[in-house]
């Protein structure tokens, strides 16, 4: 059974975690959801999950999660459980969920992986982007400016259409500062993790802000 550990020696596995996830970046949460439920009785191991290709596991998670029939904040949420499981399967480990870092006020990342040089590897997962995109390469042009200017900062899409404009925006230079974005059921994903794969990934937890005990901002290191 593939397990995922939390920083405070809380074990689980990815069954229980897809839950514990979700628990975590809401206190409201989805732990009763009986979607949530049935997918986690019938993948209690997320390398069962016959699909190959990251984008076509994160395909397979979206679907069996429902996430289409669902309001925006869940589909937000199951947006964030289909990259955690791809993460943990391609074992792009250790990383932290919906956190910070100091020294860049105000922004946090659905992902944040440290890496030896003392830089960051980020992502914001997001169904859809809308205006958002100016402040998340704004947030990129800080995390390299304030970290590490080799620190990198990826935004994964859902919605096609949405994924296509901001291609566009990067390919134009009208975004300067983020280093490439993909829509999530797509190869350009699938090139996205093969590059995360090829990086050297480290715990380095004096640079990740969770935010207070009172804004529960987030989590980790989760590690597969």
């Amino acid at each position: 059974m593939l397990c995922a550990n939390y920083a405070d020696d809380h074990s689980f596995t990815f069954g229980c975690g897809l839950m514990a996830i979700d628990l975590r970046l809401s206190t409201k949460g989805m732990g009763d959801w009986p979607g949530l439920m049935k997918f986690e009785a019938g993948v209690p191991d997320i390398r069962s999950i016959a699909a190959k290709k990251p984008s076509d596991v994160a395909r397979f998670v979206w679907n069996s999660l429902d996430a289409e029939s669902q309001p925006g904040g869940v589909r937000g949420k199951i947006f964030v459980i289909c990259l955690a499981v791809v993460l943990l399967r391609e074992r792009i480990t250790p990383f932290y969920v919906n956190c910070g870092i100091h020294g860049i006020p105000r922004h946090k990342w659905d992902f944040v992986m440290t890496r030896e040089d003392g830089s960051a590897a980020v992502i914001s997962a997001n169904v859809a982007i809308r205006e958002r995109w100016a402040h998340e390469d704004l947030a990129a042009w800080a995390l390299k400016r304030e970290l590490n200017p080799s620190s990198l900062a990826y935004i994964v899409i859902q919605n096609e259409t949405e994924a296509a404009q901001m291609r566009r925006r990067i390919d134009s230079r009208e975004v300067e500062f983020l280093d490439g974005s993909a829509q999530v059921f797509s190869d350009e994903f699938d090139d996205l993790i093969e590059s995360l794969r090829g990086l050297t990934l480290v715990d380095l937890p004096s640079i990740i802000n969770r935010g207070s005990a009172a804004q529960q901002l987030g989590f980790g290191p989760v590690n597969a």
